[in-house]
This record gives structure tokens, sequence and C-alpha cells, in this order.
């Protein structure tokens, strides 16, 4: 049956807003599902040794709408000559794109969200970290967090989705880019989500 001669304009906007949320929001169920099952059934990656600042930076770019629409203060902090790293530029950016969606969505109004890009400290990998300022994670989920279909909820927040973000996240990193993934985080403060791929890989 249709409504649309029935509703005035504001509540029609309102339709059509909740029908674009719900469209993305399945969008990214299906494309998790999908990319779920292409990792876990061992498939191989394409990968070449390459620059990840421009990864990070159109990453970064592409989500710059979002953020401003919270009027979050998204900034990049990236090691000069950085060296290449062997990597598949389409799976890292939606590593990227999945850290940086967390962190706008937890980041309340007029936050800050920083990624880094350097060196890690022993000198062996490229280590890349996203920090916002959000509402923080409490300390008994982080050891699952990765975990597959592991989803934290609780009085601050429920997180929507397939719980298979960040354990996307893990697959890609860990399995198919023989790096590592972590996470620090203060409830009230903010989180720190990161990934290393190394500098050295046997593929």
């Amino acid at each position: 049956y249709n409504h649309g001669e029935e509703l005035d304009k504001e509540t029609y906007s309102e339709f059509i807003e909740t029908i674009n949320v719900e469209t993305d929001r399945l969008k990214k169920l299906v494309n998790d599902i999908l990319d779920f099952s292409r990792l876990e059934e061992g498939y191989r990656l394409e990968k070449e040794w390459q620059d990840i600042t421009p990864v990070i930076n159109l990453t970064v770019q592409s989500v710059k709408v979002l953020a401003q629409q919270k009027n979050l203060n998204l900034t990049t902090a990236i090691e000069s000559s950085l060296p290449k790293v062997y990597i598949n530029a389409d799976s890292i950016e939606r590593v990227l794109r999945n850290l940086l969606g967390n962190a706008i969505k937890y980041t309340p109004d007029n936050g800050r969200i920083k990624v880094r890009a350097e060196m890690s400290q022993e000198g062996d990998a490229v280590e890349v970290t996203v920090q916002d300022t959000g509402i923080g994670i409490p300390e008994e989920h982080l050891p699952h967090i990765f975990d597959r279909f592991y989803r934290v909820e609780n009085k601050v927040h429920t997180v929507k989705g397939t719980g298979l973000g960040l354990h996307l996240v893990k697959v890609t990193v860990e399995e198919h880019h023989a790096g590592q993934v972590f996470v620090k985080s203060d409830p009230g403060v903010g989180s720190t989500f990161g990934f290393r791929i190394p500098l050295m890989v046997k593929d």
C-alpha cells in the first residue's frame, strides 16, 4: 500500500533517510559476508611491493565527509620515506576504512581522530594506527575484540553489524599479509587500533 500521498514532507524525508541508512547497512553486511567467505576459504590475494602512503591518504579522504558531519578533527601523521611493503592495496584500504569507520562512529562530536604511519619500534615493520577520542572499550572486551562475531554490548552502546568487521581486519592483516593487529583502549578516553605489515615476508 502506498502511503506517499498521506505523508508530510518532513516525514517523507525521514523515511527516505531511513531507507538510505538501512540500504548502506545491508550493503556493508553483504560485503562483510562475501569478504569473510573469500578470505576464510584461503583465497590468495594478489600483492605487490608498494608505498602504503597513497593508500592511507586515499582512505582518509574517502571518509572525511563522515568525519565532518560530526565535526571531528581528522588528521594524518605519516613518516616520510617509509619503505615499500608487500600488500594488496584494496584489502589494506578496506582494513583502514573499517578502523576509521569505527573511530568515527564511536567518537562524540568535536572529537579527534589521528591516523599515523611509521616504522615499528623494532624497525622490522610499517605500523599504522587509528587513534580516537571516542567512548573506549572496557578492558575485559579487548582480548576478544578481533574474534569472529564478537560484539561489545553494554550500557554505553551496542555495536550494530555482523560482528565480522574487526575479524576481517585480523584475517586480512595476519593471515594474508603476515602482519599483526593490536588495540589499546581506555573507556571514556579513547581507543587506538593498529596493524603492522612486516618488511620481510614469505608469500
